[in-house]
């Protein structure tokens, strides 16, 4: 399971919205996990576009 640690800090104040992806998560660096964007499909470590 994903940390503060690995995810970078919350802000007081800030405002988030749920994300979904369908992404390998296990294999993505906390940089990576930072650009992901709600909706997006992930194949191989590549976003490919909208999972819809």
């Amino acid at each position: 399971m994903l940390g503060h640690r690995d995810l970078g800090v919350i802000r007081t104040g800030a405002v988030a919205d749920l994300l979904w992806v369908q992404a390998p998560i296990h294999t993505l660096t906390p940089a990576q996990l930072r650009t992901l964007k709600p909706g997006r499909l992930w194949v191989n470590g590549r976003e490919t576009g909208s999972a819809q």
